[in-house]
């Protein structure tokens, strides 16, 4: 499995990265800017204007390990990862929100996370949601757990305990690095490293991959 990122553009607003994972490109635009989050919502809004009737998007969060007992440190990063539209241009565009650097949390998000017909999927969706609501009252109106939804679709009961890295191997034969240094990094920091926007955006993307595939082929 080949996986890279290389940063392409940055400004005072936002970075934006190439994320390579195998054959698959993933744009990123990493932020703590609200108005670089509504101008990505927008674009993703009018790009996929009409099938927002079905539109699939997986989220991802990210926060600093809890290192005490009895400590809960808040979401420091909220992804987002969607679809090209072009079939032959294989990949995703993602947004990392760093939510924790940023002075307000923009009502664009508010309302994109709340839009009736997106379906918003990833493993451990509900704890997700929880953690946004309970730290910066976003709600996420229709949450899928690709857990839940893989073992319905392919029958197989066990698949609702397992995780991200088994799921994408079995659903989509896609391997998923989760190397401890990067899963238990500073998620807060300001600066974000290469290796930490590749994990945040990967995963988003391969929550995306499921939950399309899933959807196409067995509804």
């Amino acid at each position: 499995m080949a996986t890279w990122s290389e940063q392409i553009f940055s400004n005072d607003a936002h970075d934006v990265y190439d994320v390579h994972y195998d054959d698959d490109r993933i744009t990123t635009t990493v932020t703590a800017d609200p108005a670089t989050v509504t101008n990505w919502i927008s674009q993703v809004e009018w790009i996929h204007r009409r099938r927002l009737h079905n539109l699939v998007i997986g989220l991802d969060v990210e926060w600093r390990p809890n290192v005490h007992r009895n400590q809960q440190n808040p979401v420091a990063l909220l992804q987002l990862c969607v679809g090209r539209v072009l079939q032959l241009c294989a990949g995703g565009r993602c947004l990392i929100f760093q939510l924790l650097r940023s002075p307000i949390i923009p009502y664009s998000l508010s309302e994109f996370l709340n839009h009736p017909t997106i379906a918003f999927v990833g493993v451990g969706i509900e704890t997700y949601a929880s953690r946004l609501d309970a730290d910066y009252g976003l709600s996420v109106r229709n949450c899928v757990n690709l857990a839940d939804l893989s073992a319905y679709c392919l029958e197989e009961n066990e698949l609702r305990f397992d995780g991200l890295k088994r799921l994408a191997w079995v659903v989509l034969r896609k391997v998923v690095a989760k190397p401890a240094e990067i899963m238990w990094s500073e998620w807060d920091s300001e600066r974000l490293l290469h290796d930490q926007v590749a994990y945040a955006s990967i995963h988003a993307f391969v929550s995306f991959q499921m939950g399309r595939y899933l959807f196409s082929n067995y509804f």
